[in-house]
């Protein structure tokens, strides 16, 4: 009888172990944004650290949350892809990408929720640039990510409403893979030929102060109204393997747009003192203020951007309904 409750006891042990390895979460949260006031949420997030707050109050052991800053859509999502990240922040044109490049796949990708919906402009400093009909081949047009990156589509975009669709990559070989920071610099000094970028707030604002700059279009003229900025993706994997981690970080999120709507000077001298950006703390008020700007989880023209890009080949598939390419914790959302 003691060797029997030595060996049930034994059985016993190696069941809860095997449970409770089968039922562990990570302990890392590896998270790639870029650069602007389209990611302010997920810098409210690393500040106060609410990822970390969430993992506690939700019952899991601590997690470290490393937060990436990378300069474009194509290298936010290699990093996902190559899993030096387990998030991705960027356009819907990115999640796109990846949504339809790894439908069907053990490990496809999805989004997790909106981070924030404002206008960018294309902003031209070149005398004469009146129209996309002005611009000559030794123009250069900055955007973060060439055919992959928000700025890039909506240019397409653009192209396809003047010219028709089939010359929606008529302005394609005029741009430039640059990080929003170094666009500003080149559009001031005109180097690398660059005399137009399409922008994001808060470097629109600084460009607009260039003499003789001016705002050729906006984001909202294209798409006609407002749409998603920037939203969140990661994969399946990581999403099904984690679930309660997930959970946590979807909430975080929810706390930082919460606290922007709260307390807007502070969510301004947080991205100050995070970027190190010069830029009057009042002014960055003024653009978390503008009615056309809004911190909200809902994600809003996914299938804007998914009809466009299926139209003209960027996408193989495309979603039946915005929801079908983000996970199900969103599908209560009011998306579109």
């Amino acid at each position: 009888m003691r060797r029997l409750r030595q060996h049930c006891a034994l059985a016993l042990a190696g069941i809860l172990a095997f449970a409770s390895a089968a039922s562990a979460e990570t302990a890392t949260i590896r998270v790639a944004q870029q650069f602007g006031l389209g990611y302010l949420p997920l810098m409210i997030m690393e500040d106060q650290k609410l990822v970390e707050k969430a993992v506690e109050a939700a019952g899991l052991p601590p997690v470290t949350v490393p937060w990436a800053k990378l300069g474009g859509t194509s290298s936010v999502n290699d990093a996902l892809l190559s899993g030096s990240v387990d998030f991705s922040a960027g356009g819907i044109p990115g999640l796109l990408t990846l949504w339809a490049r790894t439908k069907g796949a053990s490990n496809a990708v999805k989004g997790v929720a909106a981070i924030s919906q404002m206008p960018f402009d294309f902003i031209v400093t070149k005398p004469g640039i009146k129209s996309l009909d002005d611009f000559t081949p030794q123009d250069k047009i900055a955007v973060t990510s060439i055919k992959v990156s928000t700025q890039a589509l909506v240019l397409a975009m653009a192209a396809a409403q003047r010219y028709g669709a089939a010359q929606f990559d008529k302005l394609d070989p005029m741009t430039v893979s640059l990080p929003h920071p170094d666009s500003v610099l080149a559009l001031k000094s005109g180097s690398m030929g660059i005399v137009g970028h399409i922008s994001a707030p808060p470097f629109q604002q600084e460009e607009r102060k260039i003499p003789g700059a001016r705002v050729l279009f906006t984001s909202y003229d294209v798409l006609g109204g407002p749409a998603t900025f920037i939203t969140l993706w990661t994969t399946t994997r990581f999403h099904h393997e984690n679930p309660k981690t997930h959970a946590a970080l979807y909430r975080a999120i929810g706390q930082a747009m919460a606290y922007i709507g709260s307390d807007k000077r502070g969510a301004a001298e947080t991205y100050k003192r995070m970027t190190g950006d010069k830029t009057d703390t009042a002014e960055i008020v003024a653009i978390l203020e503008d009615p056309l700007v809004a911190y909200t989880m809902a994600p809003h023209g996914v299938m804007k951007y998914a009809k466009f890009m299926h139209e003209i080949g960027r996408i193989k598939s495309m979603p039946a309904d915005w929801k079908d390419a983000y996970f199900p914790e969103a599908a209560g959302l009011d998306g579109n």
